[in-house]
């Protein structure tokens, strides 16, 4: 239960800057 919860938190974490991530290589 607990790695779900970290493998939970670290998707929250990363998806935003992924997301960032891809806009920026888009937009360049």
């Amino acid at each position: 239960m607990k790695k779900l919860f970290a493998a939970l938190a670290l998707a929250a974490v990363v998806a935003p800057v992924w997301a960032a991530t891809q806009t920026v290589t888009l937009s360049v």
